[in-house]
């Protein structure tokens, strides 16, 4: 679509999330396109949320807030820690919610992973995930979080080893038997993964649980649809004039709440965040990092994979940084920094 936009020789040029579909090497190449017309005179509007895109391609910055424009100032004159605090009201730090002690409820359960290998993807992996902390996953593309998150939700098909989960239970043989066992999988790529968007926000949020579980009631009716969506509209704060609004008509934030809400009806025990605030803007980043922290409190098990380093140190209770399909090191959430976590997965050694 860029490509074709690009063909008309436009004079003015708006892109809104134009790299949410775009790996490293995709986006430096539109980088380097935008600015050889940035220098030939064109005009460009970018949209983004991601803040280290802004600083890397941007001559001026311009926050918006509640409908309303904060400031507009110079590149130059702006850090990424004032941008966010300008967005949402709050300084970086505040982004967070405090680390609290596990619940004393979820004492005992655990998912344990031991030896799990994927064929040439993974490799004998062995970690422990106890109910009520926060497991971050960090890794740079094919270094095994993505299969070790598929194997997990019945997705993939492990070689070796053995999973067992706090029911007893060894790996699903499928996503559908993951849902009756109360495995959720939230997967990063939302419009292609998670949601149906043509159909209502009561339909995305109850399709999941209605007919998975015993004793539900394979048909969605109506009464169903509207009696589980309102709870969760409530639950999540998903800004909306009505139930039965298409998913397509929400904002990339309230999507993900959507994507995240038909899963928390089938109350699961083991929760797999792919990357969940992906695309989202910072201030319903904060409100996501405040349901998982909550989630986590409710004595879940909760798996957090994320591609921005700040979200991992700052969320995790323990980081697993991946190397070439190797669990290579764990470090502490909020005692590690940015730097130890890029070096483990750039490196495969921690600092």
């Amino acid at each position: 679509e860029i490509c074709r936009l690009l063909i008309e020789r436009p004079r003015v040029l708006i892109l809104d999330e134009p790299t949410s579909a775009l790996n490293e090497r995709e986006t430096e190449r539109l980088f380097a396109v935008l600015r050889e017309l940035s220098a030939d005179g064109v005009t460009i509007l970018y949209v983004s949320h991601v803040l280290q895109e802004v600083f890397a391609i941007a001559d001026h910055i311009t926050v918006m807030r509640n409908g309303q424009a904060v400031f507009s100032r110079p590149r130059a004159e702006l850090t990424i820690p004032t941008v966010v605090e300008a967005m949402v009201g709050a300084r970086q730090a505040e982004l967070y919610p405090p680390r609290e002690g596990r619940p004393a409820a979820a004492e005992g359960a655990a998912l344990e992973v031991r030896g799990l290998s994927v064929g040439e993807e993974l490799h004998e992996v062995t970690f422990t995930a106890k109910a009520g902390e926060i497991v971050g996953l960090a890794g740079l593309e094919g270094s095994g979080v993505a299969t070790l998150l598929g194997v997990l939700f019945g997705t993939r098909r492990a070689t070796g080893g053995e999973v067992r989960y706090p029911d007893g239970g060894g790996l699903p043989a499928s996503p559908t038997a993951a849902a009756r066992r109360r495995i959720s999988l939230v997967p990063a790529e939302r419009r292609r993964q998670g949601l149906m968007l043509d159909r209502s926000i009561s339909h995305n949020i109850a399709h999941v649980s209605v007919g998975t579980l015993p004793g539900r009631d394979p048909w969605l009716r109506p009464r169903q649809l509207a009696a589980a969506a309102r709870g969760q509209i409530e639950r999540l704060q998903i800004k909306t004039d009505s139930l039965d609004s298409p998913v397509d008509q929400l904002s990339g934030g309230n999507q993900q709440k959507v994507v995240l809400g038909k899963w928390l009806e089938v109350s699961p025990g083991v929760m797999l965040l792919d990357d969940p605030t992906r695309g989202v803007d910072v201030g319903a980043k904060r409100e996501f990092y405040l349901l998982i922290r909550r989630l986590a409190q409710e004595g879940k098990i909760v798996l957090f994979r994320s591609t921005e380093m700040p979200e991992l140190v700052g969320l995790a209770d323990r980081i697993l940084t991946f190397y070439r399909g190797r669990l290579t090191a764990e470090l502490v959430g909020g005692q590690a920094d940015d730097h130890a976590v890029l070096q483990a997965i750039n490196t495969g050694q921690a600092a």
